[in-house]
């Protein structure tokens, strides 16, 4: 049997791409769609970049912004 933290992750995923279904998103992968799941963004080198060093309990900000 799963964890109940993986299946809660599970349903949780489940859940938004019902939402996002249901608000007109094309829920397949690119290039078909228009969703990417997880860790998919390390596929398109700029997502990648945009998103290297950021983590679920947020990004360390300095206090200039960058």
């Amino acid at each position: 049997m799963a964890a109940p933290a993986r299946v809660a992750e599970v349903r949780a995923e489940e859940l938004l791409t019902e939402l996002l279904r249901a608000q007109g998103w094309d829920v397949r992968r690119p290039p078909a769609g228009e969703m990417l799941r997880q860790h998919e963004y390390k596929d398109y080198p700029i997502l990648a970049d945009i998103l290297r060093g950021i983590s679920k309990s947020g990004r360390k900000i300095s206090r200039s912004g960058c």
